[in-house]
């Protein structure tokens, strides 16, 4: 079987990350335009300390933060400097990977090297290192480094969220020991601040950043080998399972890949993992050179729905029946429209069954409280709005912005429960018209027969 690959195209690389750019600049300028004139000017009142404009202070809005993000707007994109500084580090790595690791995540390694290096590694980087990479990120994920929240997403978060967490004392980062910074600092926003940020931190998004280059740049041969290792990972708990995700998130979605999260989604010990397939990993119902892709989707989603006793993993697998009737992103044509009435079922099920979304709740029920309203608004949000994103004449509009208290929510139930019912025999009659190709993908995750029969 021809492997496939879901990693993006460089030109439709080029334009996520100039959209990406546009919007963040778009976020600068809406909150520089947002600070008040006080902070700004640096009137009496600010200047005496009236307003609390300090950093870490929790707000978000003063004069010293607004040129910062101005500096850093300035700034603009590093991606030239990284292409055109010389790294004799990347020739080296073709003898030595060994040196490549260690440059990455040496604490002597300048920052503008170090990224360059995470950004152009990847026909260096050697596919056997891939396992190292995933360990390290996650063993760094948890950390903060002494760093605040990025500031944007600390607009959001009461008093700007949690001051990070500094240890006691020096700790142990990838083989090398980091002495922890004195005071919590500001979110490196400036080139400078980059450059000067705790070296683990400068690490981490040094390593982020070659998983990033390696998604979208990984040769051929080496997304081959990694899928082969995946493979070989054992998965018989939770982590080991998610461990096998990430790792096969570089290779190509075989249908041993496929069948895989097959195995994981409906296994009663892996709840997490089945939640981050159908949550995170059913892209692959969408790229055209998936063979046999919407079948193999629709039996992810429908046995998942039907068998998996993880309510997370049933809910996004609702969730993701739209996915199916994939839509051309400029001419909004529907460009191969598969709608797969067998889960659409299954979920409609779940939409009418007053049991539906009891575990949810079960604390509260047990309590003596009557959650009734929010029962309904989950079935109604989760399974009938989901079926209605899917089906060519949806019975009901859909809105997840009405709230659990809309009167409406039991209005639209109702009205969902009688069109299912009225039309639970043609969405039979058309299951049973595609029920031999989903037979056939279902028997190919199971590993019963091919999945070209």
């Amino acid at each position: 079987m021809k492997p496939y690959s879901l990693t993006s195209t460089r030109n439709s690389s080029r334009i996520a990350r100039s959209i990406a750019s546009c919007v963040h600049g778009a976020m600068v300028l809406c909150i520089i335009a947002t600070f008040p004139s006080s902070a700004v000017a640096g009137d009496d009142e600010a200047s005496e300390g009236k307003g609390d404009v300090s950093p870490g202070s929790g707000s978000l809005f003063n004069a010293e933060l607004a040129e910062r993000m101005r500096i850093a707007h300035e700034d603009g994109d590093h991606r030239q400097r990284y292409r055109d500084l010389h790294l004799p580090i990347l020739e080296e790595a073709r003898e030595n990977p060994e040196a490549l690791w260690k440059f990455l995540t040496d604490p002597a390694t300048p920052y503008l090297e170090r990224q360059a290096a995470a950004h152009r590694c990847t026909d260096v980087f050697p596919p056997e290192f891939v396992p190292r990479l995933v360990d390290a990120i996650e063993a760094l994920k948890p950390h903060s480094w002494g760093v605040r929240r990025y500031p944007i997403n600390a607009a959001f978060a009461p008093g700007g969220g949690p001051e990070p967490m500094l240890p006691d004392e020096p700790i142990n980062v990838l083989g090398h020991e980091w002495e922890p910074v004195a005071a919590p600092i500001d979110h490196p926003l400036t080139w400078d601040e980059h450059v000067a940020a705790p070296w683990p931190w400068q690490v981490e998004r040094a390593l982020n950043a070659t998983w990033s280059s390696l998604s979208h740049r990984m040769p051929r041969h080496h997304r081959m080998k990694v899928t082969e290792m995946a493979l070989q990972l054992p998965r018989a708990t939770d982590d080991e399972a998610r461990h096998f995700l990430k790792l096969s998130d570089l290779g190509f979605r075989t249908i041993e890949v496929l069948a895989a999260y097959y195995e994981i989604a409906l296994d009663p010990v892996m709840e997490t993992a089945a939640w981050e397939i159908m949550h995170f990993r059913m892209g692959f119902v969408r790229n055209p050179r998936t063979p046999h892709a919407p079948q193999l989707g629709a039996v992810l989603v429908e046995d998942v729905l039907r068998h998996s006793p993880h309510a997370r993993a049933r809910e996004a697998a609702a969730y993701r029946l739209k996915s199916f009737p994939v839509k051309h992103r400029r001419t909004h044509q529907t460009t191969r429209p598969i709608v797969p009435y067998a889960a659409i079922i299954a979920a409609s099920e779940r939409a009418i069954d007053e049991e539906t979304g009891r575990e949810r709740y079960l604390s509260h029920i047990e309590r003596g409280r009557d959650m009734t309203q929010s029962i309904q608004w989950h079935r109604l949000s989760v399974y009938a709005f989901s079926v209605c994103e899917t089906v060519p004449d949806p019975p009901i509009v859909v809105d997840r912005r009405m709230g659990h208290r809309s009167p409406e929510v039991a209005v639209k139930l109702d009205r969902f429960a009688e069109w299912f019912h009225e039309n639970r025999e043609m969405l039979e009659a058309r299951a049973a018209r595609q029920q031999s190709r989903i037979d056939a993908a279902r028997a190919a995750l199971r590993g019963e027969q091919p999945v070209n029969q």
